[in-house]
C-alpha cells in the first residue's frame, strides 16, 4: 500500500511540474494577437473626405492633407476607387497616385 501511494504522489508531481513547463496553445494564441495590435499600420490610403481627394496615414480617420481636387470632377470609376480608398506603401506610389488624380 505504501508503495502505491508513493509511487501516485510521484507521477502526480511529474505531471504538475511537466505541465507548468508547457505554454498552452491558447496563451500561445493570445500572445501573436497582442504582437500584431500593437504594430501600426504603415502606408497612406487616398479616399474621399468631404468631397475632395484626401491623404491618410493607413489606419487613421483624420487625414493627413487634402486636395483642391473635388471627387466629383473625377471619372466615374476613379470615383469609387477614391470613395473605397486607394492604398499606398510608401510616399513613392502615394505621389504617383496624387499625380494621376490631381493633375
Amino acid at each position: 500500500m505504501k508503495i502505491l501511494v508513493a509511487v501516485t504522489g510521484l507521477i502526480l508531481i511529474i505531471c504538475v511540474l511537466v505541465g507548468a513547463s508547457v505554454p498552452d496553445s491558447e496563451t500561445q494564441k493570445n500572445d501573436t494577437v497582442a504582437v500584431i495590435e500593437t504594430e501600426a499600420p504603415k502606408g497612406y490610403v487616398v479616399r474621399d473626405w468631404r468631397g475632395k481627394i484626401a491623404v491618410f496615414r493607413a489606419g487613421e480617420g483624420v487625414p493627413e492633407s487634402v486636395t483642391g481636387t473635388r471627387t466629383e470632377t473625377l471619372p466615374k470609376a476613379d470615383v469609387k476607387r477614391v470613395k473605397d480608398g486607394i492604398a499606398a506603401d510608401d510616399k513613392k506610389q502615394l505621389d504617383k497616385i496624387l499625380e494621376d488624380f490631381c493633375s
